[in-house]
């Protein structure tokens, strides 16, 4: 259904094709030439292969990883079971060559970054042993061949370039791993220790406000200023006791 009314919307977009002194309606090959992007249900598969990578690289008490791999107990109803993602992935995987061809291209050419993924998805690093991984990513990306691997450059490329502070951060990371920086160093010299781990990417940031959101609901409201230290406290001795 999703495929018929992408058409749809093409159609009215591109118009009718002229041909022999008449109108005509563009085939399903002609709006998809026109368009030059890929499908909307192709964008879904590949969505679902996205999610389920991250799914793998997550730790095993997460419950989005044991929702996924669990078997619950009880009895179900009559009928056919409900298809399980798993079964949607498969699916994919066997009724799409493309896919199966873009899993080929990224296994052979975006194999590395698994392990240095969870590498910078974990607290407690240090800020120029991450930039350090952020370095050879960056090389190994621009080595992949073809159309695709331009293109990926091109976007890793643009993407560091919007982040000003990045700059910021690598001058920091020279000081603290003893090199000469090469450029006037924008932070405060009494700042840069409390640099030495921080957090080059957005990860841990982001469970950090999952961690501590509760502490911020209307719940806990009655709380006393004195229990609200304690739990902060808690939650902080959890996450980032073991940086030291």
């Amino acid at each position: 259904m999703l495929a018929v009314w992408e058409r749809k919307v093409l159609r009215k977009i591109y118009g009718p094709h002229f041909e022999n002194g008449q109108f005509r309606s563009r085939t399903n090959k002609e709006l998809m030439e026109l368009y030059g992007e890929p499908s909307i249900v192709s964008f879904i598969k590949k969505g679902r292969l996205r999610w389920l990578g991250h799914l793998e690289r997550m730790p095993e008490g997460r419950l989005p990883k044991r929702a996924l791999y669990g078997h619950p107990g009880g009895l179900r109803k009559r009928g056919r079971p409900r298809l399980r993602r798993l079964q949607d992935v498969e699916d994919d995987l066997r009724r799409d060559p493309t896919i199966a061809r873009d899993i080929a291209f990224i296994k052979s050419h975006y194999v590395f970054l698994v392990p240095i993924i969870n590498p910078l998805e974990s607290s407690g690093k240090l800020v120029y042993t991450q930039l350090g991984l952020i370095e050879e990513v960056t090389e190994k990306i621009n080595l992949v061949p073809g159309y695709v691997g331009e293109k990926v450059s091109e976007k890793l490329k643009s993407l560091l370039q919007k982040n000003p502070g990045l700059t910021v951060v690598r001058i920091v990371a020279d000081i603290l791993a003893g090199k000469a920086p090469q450029h006037e160093c924008a932070v405060p010299v009494h700042l840069i220790p409390t640099f030495k781990y921080a957090l080059v990417s957005s990860v841990d940031v982001e469970r950090s406000f999952s961690a501590y959101k509760m502490v911020l609901s209307e719940k806990r409201c009655s709380f006393s200023m004195e229990n609200l230290e304690k739990v902060l406290v808690v939650y902080s001795g959890s996450n980032y006791g073991h940086v030291q």
